[in-house]
């Protein structure tokens, strides 16, 4: 009586769990299913009696991958985990999860075997979908990167010409024509320089996705002073202190980190205070699974609301007058890291300075 009491709640549990109990007696091939055989799987419980009848109803396609794993669980006596495709009495195949595992009955023989299926259709359709979903956005953004690069690319000639024309205008008529003529020739050359500098950027965005990536173990400090060295000339007009702590080798791409510490110190010294020496200052500290870098500047700072805004292309939050540039830094930025499985983020009090953060993963150590 109570191992019966014992049994029907743990059929109980099972089905609360949306599973279903069987057990199979190794040396006979039958099969003892739990009492929701035909509400959970539409089958007649008398057409399951033995392992052949349920075997013969695993989609063909599924059948190498069960018979294996089958085989296997005999063999060894291994835990059996597997998801098929298996036919109801209707002729319609729904996803199952069969889990099985021998145990040993009172003599210490391993004769038996206890398992759960349990339907996990809507689950499979869900993972299938997102799959699906994240292919076709795959597809898109390379699409889009594509028709971006080529139509940049495309544009180029032309707006060269524009460029060379309105400049020629404005160097020859200039105060030859009215006020009037004059301001809006100038117009033309801002309007025609700005676009080509738009069109540069929009280029080298592009480019971070679709150039060939070269990972490898490389001195970041190398790549911090590589980026100082581009950076030379607005470091020394703004007599700008950048100094570099001793920095580790990580897994990245030269070109790509060069980039990084490039946009993020060239930001530091461009929006710094009016009157005040811009200092910037660059380490590393090791986490658990990465490596975080900081860039900490005392520049003019960024307000709370726009600190995700500032990480999106063309976004621009001072004047053009006040502060060249089209917005892209940043957004290349979190362009490099998120393809190389980092993050960055910053910390910044308005008028103090600005903290940038971004991580790097470390690769897994060898257990060799």
């Amino acid at each position: 009586a109570e191992v019966a009491e014992w049994k029907n709640r743990y059929e109980a549990a099972a089905r609360a769990s949306g599973q279903l109990v069987y057990e199979l007696v190794y040396d006979t091939g039958e099969v003892v299913w739990g009492a929701d055989t035909t509400e959970m799987f539409g089958c007649d419980p008398s057409r399951l009696s033995r392992i052949e009848q349920w075997v013969e109803r695993v989609h063909p396609d599924d059948r190498p991958e069960y018979d294996k794993a089958k085989a296997s669980l005999m063999a060894d006596r291994r835990a059996f985990h597997y998801i098929y495709r298996f036919r109801r009495d209707d002729g319609v195949y729904v996803h199952v999860r069969d889990t099985a595992q021998f145990f040993l009955d009172a003599s210490g023989s391993s004769t038996r075997m206890v398992g759960f299926v349990s339907d996990v259709s809507e689950q499979v359709k869900a993972r299938e979908d997102l799959a699906h979903r994240a292919g076709e956005l795959a597809r898109s953004n390379a699409e889009l990167e594509r028709f971006a690069y080529v139509a940049s690319h495309d544009l180029q000639e032309p707006l060269r010409m524009v460029i060379s024309f309105t400049q020629l205008l404005a160097d020859r008529y200039k105060g030859r024509l009215d006020a009037d003529a004059d301001e809006f020739i100038g117009f033309a050359v801002d309007g025609a320089t700005r676009m080509r500098r738009l069109i540069d950027d929009l280029l080298t965005y592009s480019r971070v996705s679709t150039a060939p990536r070269n990972y490898e173990l490389i001195d970041a400090n190398a790549a911090a002073e590589r980026a100082l060295f581009n950076l030379g000339i607005a470091v020394r007009e703004s007599d700008a202190r950048v100094e570099i702590k001793p920095l580790p080798t990580v897994l990245a791409d030269e070109t790509r980190l060069t980039l990084l510490f490039q946009n993020l110190i060239g930001n530091a010294v461009k929006f710094r205070r009016e009157g005040e020496q811009p200092v910037v200052r660059v380490w590393a500290e090791p986490l658990r699974d990465s490596m975080r870098f900081v860039v900490e500047d005392n520049g003019i700072g960024i307000e709370d609301r726009h600190r995700e805004r500032i990480f999106q292309i063309f976004q621009r939050l001072n004047p053009r007058s006040q502060y060249q540039g089209n917005g892209i830094g940043l957004s290349i930025c979190k362009k490099i890291l998120e393809d190389m499985g980092g993050t960055i983020d910053v910390e910044s009090v308005p008028q103090q300075g600005s903290r940038f953060r971004f991580t790097i993963p470390v690769p897994p150590r060898s257990s060799s």
